[in-house]
């Protein structure tokens, strides 16, 4: 497996956040070289290992969610990353796991501005999470455009946080679209793709932007 990218320290804080809030009990499940996430101090400014937010998220969801697939988990992760901190809430979590570093893109995206912004926008987040990697925007036809992933290694962890986190800003902005992962590396499919598509009500002129 290619060795992942590093995760800004303000996506890695709010799962660490999490698990401090029952430092016993997690660390029951956290492998050796994880439990320093207990006791250090995570810099928002600094950079991690990726692996070890995938690590971390898996351990969470072993312990509080431990029925559901990899898919949901990492799509629920990646959700409520984009309205914690994009739409500045955290409504769908528990108190004892938010995090006081709500809204740190808040206003990055917001009702009103135009589809094609949204999406540069949307998929240009990426870069404000990790040190390498980038979406590359296509229109494939009138209403359905397609973002690619380059520079950056096969996971399915990382393709799902993805996927949860556009769909949450498609909720959040008002979009309307839907977004899919219809090609994914680590399935075996040559790129990892996301396909926008509009609905056929909605005013696609502004793509021709993109």
């Amino acid at each position: 497996m290619a060795t992942l990218p590093e995760v800004h320290g303000t996506g890695i804080l709010p799962i660490v956040a999490a698990l401090r809030s029952n430092r016993e009990k997690y660390s029951r499940y956290l492998p050796e070289h994880l439990e320093r996430y207990l006791t250090l101090e995570v810099e928002p400014a600094d950079w991690y290992p990726t692996e070890d937010l995938v690590a971390l998220l898996q351990v969470f969801a072993h312990v509080e969610v431990p029925d559901t697939e990899l898919e949901e988990r990492f799509q629920y992760f990646g959700a409520v990353s984009a309205r914690r901190d994009i739409d500045g809430t955290q409504n769908a979590v528990r108190e004892r796991f938010r995090t006081e570093h709500a809204g740190i893109w808040k206003g990055a995206l917001k009702k009103g501005q135009d589809h094609a912004e949204v999406l540069r926008r949307a998929f240009g987040m990426h870069q404000l999470y990790y040190d390498r990697g980038e979406f590359r925007l296509e229109r494939a036809s009138e209403r359905v455009v397609t973002a690619t992933l380059h520079d950056f290694p096969a996971r399915r962890e990382l393709c799902h946080l993805t996927l949860g986190y556009a769909r949450e800003i498609v909720s959040i902005v008002e979009l309307p679209a839907t977004i899919d992962m219809t090609a994914c590396r680590a399935y075996g499919d040559e790129c990892c793709l996301f396909t926008v598509s509009f609905r056929d009500d909605a005013d696609v002129a502004d793509l021709i932007g993109i």
